[in-house]
């Protein structure tokens, strides 16, 4: 299996196909997938175009929450901010200080801020799950919450 078929829009991936392209990064996918999923966000493949392909959202009701670019060696993690949500992390005192430098140093696209990071190590991975969360909460305060789990694989 190649990763090149995760950049054929016609190609939806399977999870048995995943594991064959992801091979050594299936492991560290599927700790990402557990974690987002315990958090009651549910996981779409989401088609994000011919240079990213195929990947997986995560979402709460239709806002999505965070994605991981699987095309790519390593992972990459990515978060869209918008300024309300920014308003909510900056006030928010229990914010671990990696998660607060993760958005702070994002680049605005748009309307939204969007953080990119390789999650390469451990440590990587735990700073991406912080800012997630402190997003999720964020969002609690606007009244977006999870309702329960559930996973849908194609869009």
């Amino acid at each position: 299996m190649n990763k090149i078929l995760l950049k054929n829009k016609k190609f939806i991936p399977t999870n048995a196909i995943l594991k064959k392209i992801l091979s050594g990064r299936w492991i560290q996918y599927q700790q990402i997938i557990h974690y987002l999923i315990s958090k009651n966000l549910y996981i779409r493949m989401y088609w994000y175009g011919p240079s990213s392909g195929w990947s997986p959202k995560f979402c709460i009701d239709k806002v999505t929450i965070c994605g991981i670019y699987i095309a790519q060696n390593p992972l990459i993690g990515i978060i869209g901010i918008s300024d309300k949500i920014i308003n909510h992390l900056n006030n928010d005192k229990n914010l671990d200080p990696r998660a607060r430098l993760l958005y702070k140093i994002a680049v605005k696209k748009g309307p939204l801020k969007w953080v990119e990071t390789q999650l390469v190590t451990n440590n990587d991975l735990e700073v991406f799950l912080l800012l997630v969360d402190g997003k999720i909460k964020a969002l609690s305060k606007e009244g977006i919450l999870p309702i329960k789990s559930l996973t849908i694989l194609i869009s």
